[in-house]
């Protein structure tokens, strides 16, 4: 069961990987358009750029296969989609058409080569054994293509122009990430790197391969049935619009026509794959029909076509026959050359139909502009389809004669067989072996002869040793010893992707006021309003604190960051198409908001779980990533918005928020999520363990002192930073020195969340101490702004105090947490904590703000800010002298920890609990 849940998964993403990335071809001679209206005096290299775009696609066969051989298909498919953002990436970006050519023609067009190789040859991978109907299910992604990206491209070009266009593919392109992610190497590509591990034997090991299988007859003959197929196929699809037109059809029509054989493409896909599945079909024959039965349909094309009908009769004939190649392509070369095999058969059949795609129309329109008329090209269009059937015909003869190919394919359906019994983990060789040793005669100490309770006893002795052999190993995997490396590896891996959630999908509050001022532009007439939507947006990160938690508390926070990434998309874009600030409020100020809350309370409690034995490090290096934001993000949104506008740049930052999907496939559910979820089955259940929690949590003085301590905190910083540039400006800077100021501020923030969670992670350091210490430091350096500030070097000073002091809360937050409440009430306590820093953050400038407009004078806001600061390392001093005089605290400790070690001997696969008990 597993194993049909993972080949389906894999099948579905082939299927949006195909659509995603392999499609953008159809929008070729869309993006020519919009090329050749930005150079207008370079034509012919314009029309190299789609040429090769278009042609790379099947002509790179061969580079992308000998990727898949070097490293595998996932890494192919990852390494596509790289190239592919690159090249659309630097297109949107140049001014030169010659590097549009190579960056856009060569790099994009490899890129998009290997993406779809790569799919289809893990998809046969997996489906080796019967390849047609999932094959059939991926093409269909490339066929939906035909109805959607050339309409998709135009309203982009005509919305942001061609530079926006390619900006906005790079995004689709990279997008194939995330479904490349539910996609593993299939055993039989780790054989293949096993066979050749130097670069040299590689090399070897292809041209090997190309050897055997061009030393094939039946290989040959589909090769030329492929040549012909795609010389034929491609001239029509080129020349057909430009025939309809001349036979009186609209320029309407003609688009209807296409689509039409679009549509009936995307059928002929799944229904030859449906067909083919059956034992009793064979799809050479398919194959063979189905080209025949097109090619004389192609010849009788100038009797048919001069009216409507005829044209509507060929098109779907063209649609349902045509397509029908990229369903069986997969099943038929592992037929003729086996499984594997296959990568590099299937690079020289896509170089052999990409030469015939690329000289097809280049020799037909030729002929087309010499004779004025277009008989003649379906005449030999027609004939060159019947030939692709005939020599498709000569295969199956040619394979019908040789006994290699069912001998082979017997062969590997033992492999397949021995393959399922070793990845089920029932036994291993070696183990077989060991066992056989045991049960052996030679193995007795006392022979079979002998009588009497010493054999008795030994029977007894082996039938419970083999017993016990055969749990072992199937509970401790081979690599066993490896268990704590692999953990090591995967935290690592945790943290890192935690850094990439929190930059990618909490920053863009950073960029609030960039975004007010171009909301502000586009809706003048609603200042009021467009305040609410970026003051709700920047709240709600806190605010929606305990929603955040209780989304992890009934799912996961795996579960919790992909709804957040999702509410982030669906709010920017959304806001991205309306023209009423009032949706935009909405959409922006709270859906995106609620997205934004979710992954930043997500990814910091997944940190907490995964690392709860030490977590101040991780906490440090997952905050630094919404630390960077502070440099990164305002420069960002201000370029967008010069760019592309307000529309567009919410159109790019839900592209943004979107990322976080493919970092957040690195995260996994940690064991004690999984307890929780456990513990509370149905939604009443876990109504009423979050009440439980809520009242253990705030009955405890510890917690209560720690959430007064984060309220005086939030409201004063949140004063601080917002009223800071203001008071700069009045004491003398420019708003250039205002700006570096701030932004000294925002880079030592960044070292401050690493420095401390490194500080804290020692066992001889104490973070409440710094906690404390931090705020007391940082409330007189605010005491005492006035009489320093007035000088450049004073204001240096407290910026640098500013970001060292106040940003270290964000470091330590999940650390103290923890210690206070225990890890099983961490999400719950977390989501409380952000909506009291919430309420801080929002009425703190409010105040701050009337004192200074009705005093005129920053002197009053910064000594209140000052005291604040000062009262909240007084608060955590009274709850380190709460959790010192309390017992609880160190037993829950200490439980704790017994817990983890439960759990690590557990998830090493040691022993199990009722083992323990037997």
């Amino acid at each position: 069961m597993r194993r049909q849940r993972r080949r389906a998964v894999i099948m579905l993403a082939g299927l949006m990987n195909a659509f995603l990335g392999a499609s953008i071809g159809y929008s070729a001679g869309i993006i020519h358009l919009g090329l050749l209206e930005k150079h207008k005096k370079s034509p012919n290299l314009v029309s190299w750029a789609g040429a090769l775009f278009t042609s790379v696609f099947c002509l790179a066969g061969p580079i992308s296969s000998s990727v898949v051989n070097a490293l595998s298909c996932r890494s192919a498919i990852f390494l596509g989609s790289f190239l592919s953002f690159v090249g659309f990436m630097v297109s949107s970006f140049v001014s030169r058409i010659e590097v549009v050519v190579f960056s856009y023609g060569i790099v994009a067009g490899l890129g998009q080569s290997m993406m779809y190789a790569g799919t289809i040859l893990v998809t046969g991978f997996y489906f080796h054994d019967n390849p047609s109907v999932a094959t059939g299910v991926v093409a269909l992604g490339a066929g939906i293509g035909v109805a959607v990206f050339p309409m998709f491209t135009e309203f982009l070009i005509k919305t942001y122009g061609i530079d926006g266009t390619f900006l906005l593919l790079s995004a689709v392109s990279l997008q194939v990430v995330v479904f490349t992610m539910c996609i593993e190497t299939h055993e039989l590509e780790n054989k293949r790197k096993e066979s050749s591990k130097t670069f040299k034997m590689k090399v070897m090991l292809i041209l090997q391969e190309l050897r055997q299988i061009f030393s094939m007859g039946a290989y040959l003959q589909f090769c030329i049935s492929i040549f012909c197929w795609s010389t034929s196929v491609n001239t029509s699809l080129l020349l057909l619009p430009q025939y309809y037109v001349s036979t009186g059809s609209t320029h309407t029509e003609a688009a209807i026509l296409m689509s039409l054989y679009g549509i009936m493409g995307c059928f002929s896909r799944i229904m030859t794959g449906l067909a083919a599945s059956d034992p009793r079909v064979d799809g050479k024959l398919l194959y063979m029909g189905s080209y025949i039965i097109l090619g004389l349909c192609t010849i009788f094309l100038p009797l048919i076509g001069n009216s409507f009908s005829g044209k509507i009769f060929y098109s779907s004939v063209l649609g349902i026959y045509s397509s029908n190649v990229w369903s069986l392509l997969t099943p038929i070369t592992i037929e003729i050359v086996g499984i594997q095999q296959m990568p590099t058969a299937f690079g020289m059949e896509l170089l052999i139909g990409g030469i015939g795609f690329l000289i097809g129309p280049i020799i037909g329109g030729k002929i087309q502009r010499e004779t004025n008329d277009f008989t003649l090209v379906f005449i030999i269009s027609g004939l060159l389809y019947v030939l692709a059937g005939i020599f498709e015909m000569l295969m199956i003869l040619t394979m019908a004669k040789s006994e290699s190919f069912p001998n082979r394919n017997n062969m590997e359906r033992t492999v397949e067989v021995e393959e399922k019994l070793m990845s089920s983990h029932v036994i291993q060789v070696k183990q077989l072996n060991d066992l056989s040793l045991i049960l052996s005669d030679d193995a007795d100490p006392i022979k079979k002869k002998s009588e009497g309770l010493d054999y008795l006893s030994w029977q007894v002795f082996k039938i419970s040793y083999v017993s016990l052999y055969i749990t072992s190993m199937l509970e401790c995997p081979p690599n066993s010893n490896n268990v704590t490396m692999r953990r090591q590896r995967r935290r690592a891996v945790i943290m890192l992707a935690g850094l990439m959630n929190a930059f990618l999908g909490t920053n863009i509050g950073y960029s609030a006021g960039i975004i007010h001022l171009g909301l502000l532009e586009k809706h003048k007439k609603s200042p009021n309003v467009v305040f609410w939507a970026g003051a709700l947006f920047s709240s709600l990160l806190c605010l929606a604190g305990p929603i955040s938690s209780v989304a992890v508390n009934a799912l996961s926070c795996r579960s919790t960051i992909f709804l957040g990434s999702f509410l982030s998309f669906v709010g920017f874009m959304v806001s991205s198409f309306v023209s009423s600030i009032e949706i935009v409020v909405f959409c922006y100020g709270i859906v995106a908001g609620l997205g934004q809350s979710m992954i930043y309370s997500g990814t910091v409690l997944a940190t907490g779980f995964h690392f709860h034995d030490n977590p101040s490090v991780a906490t440090g290096v997952v905050v630094a990533g919404a630390g960077m934001g502070v440099a990164v993000f305002p420069m960002f949104t201000e370029f967008l918005i010069e760019t592309y506008g307000i529309d567009g740049t919410f159109l790019l930052l839900s592209a943004v928020s979107l990322q976080v999907v493919v970092f957040n496939m690195c995260i996994e559910t940690h064991e004690l999520e999984n307890n929780r979820k456990e513990t509370s089955m149905t939604f009443k259940m876990k109504v009423e363990l979050i009440f439980q929690e809520l009242r253990k949590i705030f009955s405890m003085g510890a917690y209560l002192q720690f959430c007064i301590s984060i309220f005086c905190w939030s409201t004063s910083v949140n004063t601080s930073v917002l009223l800071l540039p203001q008071y700069y400006v009045s004491t003398g800077s420019s708003h250039t020195e205002a700006a570096i100021l701030m932004s000294l501020y925002g880079i030592t923030g960044c070292f401050s969340r690493i420095l401390t969670g490194l500080a804290a992670s020692d066992p001889r350091v104490d973070g409440k101490l710094l906690y404390m210490g931090s705020y007391i430091i940082l409330g007189l350096s605010t005491f005492f702004l006035p009489l320093i500030g007035n000088y450049f070097p004073g204001k240096v000073f407290y910026s640098l105090m500013l970001g060292i002091y106040s940003s270290n809360v964000w470091s330590l937050l999940t650390p103290i947490t923890i210690e206070i409440v225990g890890i099983q009430q961490m999400p719950t306590a977390f989501g409380m904590e952000l909506l009291i820093g919430g309420i801080g953050f929002l009425i703190g400038p409010i105040i701050g703000g009337k004192i200074q407009r009705e005093t005129e004078d920053f002197t009053i806001i910064f000594i209140i800010s000052g005291f604040l600061y000062v009262l909240a390392g007084i608060f955590e001093m009274l709850m380190i002298l709460t959790m010192t005089k309390s017992e609880s605290f160190q037993n829950r400790n200490n439980m704790e920890k017994t817990v983890e070690v439960e759990e690590k001997l557990i998830s090493n696969n040691v022993i199990e609990v009722k083992q323990l008990h037997d």
